[in-house]
């Protein structure tokens, strides 16, 4: 492999025309990247600075993609500074995020990531003074259940969607809510040099599409960027020589605390940043989901991650050998029959499949680790087959032996959205 000194940040520049960015960075000004992302919507009368603090965030954001092609020691900005609040920031989530690539790569992090700082650099940040809101669609169980709740509450919003518009567009339409397309190519070289001698791995997605949607919040007037992400991401995965690896860090109570202040702080005072499905378990939210919108949307929602590998632009569905596949399967068989799961799943029992054996032990953390997958704790996966098992519709559920956790899937967690927004939904889903 070669080695190479330094990661260089080298420009970014946005054509206001076309609402298109363009993101350059280099490995020794020798080597060069470069990534393009549109945002689909006619722009408001936004704030510049606004703007143009979102952009260069986002480029630093975007930049830990090819950062970790070679790791080089020294990282160069060559545009603008951090302050001290950012450098630790992006130290902090490009450490996290990166933990995972760190474990499956076998590489020491300690020490890895140190982002220069500028004593001099200084944000303002003022209103954006935006309206309404904006709720990021993944296509799966979860922001169909926010999303449905945001309209029970009487909440009106937009969804947006990062390169899937055409494939999620029937979610929208069954949702009566309008579809905001941003399209964002990553520089094909980094495909080819992952073929050759680069490292590659896992990186932090969700806190570079979250500052996309900054970036469209801004352009189209928005205020409150609202997302589906539920109280379960807080469980790590492991723990890797002292390194808590958590396949979801940029999902998890943590980041979603550190992203809203480091928005208030450095881009726009006003722009909220935060999920309505904070307080939930998975479990629970499997439970809202079949017993009020399974019938409506099975036909086109997955939760399934094999639809979003590059280049697949096919009809969402479930392969049925993942984990995430083997988690929704058990999250659901609760809450509904099991001729209607196994239909959801193209006829197979997953409980039933000799090669999912281990994925579910990994689940239920009788072998192994959690799997490096998008799936909950194992406290609530050996609570959904243990009421599974009582079911009896599950014979095969007999072999898997653990003990029965103490765990009330049904209980309200701390969430960062509006108190009154919180109560709203509490009211809708309990009401007295």
């Amino acid at each position: 492999m070669k080695k190479y000194q330094a990661f260089i940040f080298e420009d970014y520049i946005f054509d206001s025309t076309t609402n298109k960015a363009v993101f350059r960075y280099s490995l020794d000004g020798e080597l060069f990247f470069t990534e393009t992302i549109a945002w689909q919507v006619e722009a408001t009368d936004y704030s510049p600075q606004s703007l143009d603090s979102a952009l260069f965030s986002l480029w630093i954001m975007a930049g830990i993609s090819y950062y970790k092609a070679y790791l080089p020691k020294k990282i160069v900005i060559s545009k603008g500074s951090l302050s001290k609040q950012q450098k630790l920031f992006f130290d902090k989530i490009y450490t996290n995020g990166l933990a995972q690539f760190f474990y499956t790569n076998s590489l020491d992090w300690k020490g890895q990531i140190d982002f220069p700082l500028s004593e001099a650099a200084k944000n303002t940040p003022i209103k954006s003074n935006g309206v309404g809101a904006l709720v990021a669609l993944g296509g799966g169980k979860d922001s169909i259940v926010a999303a449905e709740l945001l309209k029970g509450v009487g909440i009106d919003f937009s969804c947006w969607v990062v390169n899937h518009g055409a494939r999620f567009g029937a979610i929208a339409d069954v949702l009566g809510a309008d579809l905001v397309g941003v399209s964002r190519t990553i520089d094909p070289n980094l495909v080819r040099l992952n073929e050759l001698d680069a490292y590659n791995g896992h990186v932090p997605i969700t806190a570079i599409v979250g500052f996309i949607g900054v970036v469209l919040a801004i352009l189209s007037g928005k205020k409150s960027l609202i997302w589906a992400i539920e109280s379960s991401t807080d469980e790590p995965n492991l723990i890797w020589r002292g390194l808590p690896i958590n396949h979801q860090y940029s999902k998890t109570s943590m980041f979603e605390k550190d992203m809203a202040e480091y928005i208030k702080s450095n881009i726009a005072q006003d722009i909220e940043y935060y999920s309505v499905l904070r307080p939930f378990s998975e479990l629970r939210i499997a439970k809202i989901f079949c017993e009020n919108y399974l019938d409506k949307y099975k036909a086109i929602f997955s939760s399934c991650n094999a639809n979003f590998t590059v280049g697949n632009a096919s009809k969402l569905g479930w392969c049925g050998k993942c984990p995430k596949c083997a988690f929704v399967f058990t999250v659901f068989s609760p809450f509904t029959s099991k001729i209607q799961l196994m239909e959801l799943f193209g006829g197979k029992n997953l409980f039933a499949d000799p090669e999912l054996r281990g994925t579910f032990e990994q689940l239920l953390g009788i072998d192994g680790h959690k799997p490096l997958e998008c799936v909950g704790e194992i406290a609530e996966t050996r609570t959904a087959i243990a009421m599974s098992k009582k079911l009896g519709s599950y014979p095969e559920l007999s072999s898997l032996k653990f003990d029965e956790p103490n765990y009330d899937y049904m209980s309200w967690r701390d969430s960062f959205m509006p108190k009154k927004l919180q109560e709203a939904i509490r009211q809708y889903l309990e009401p007295s």
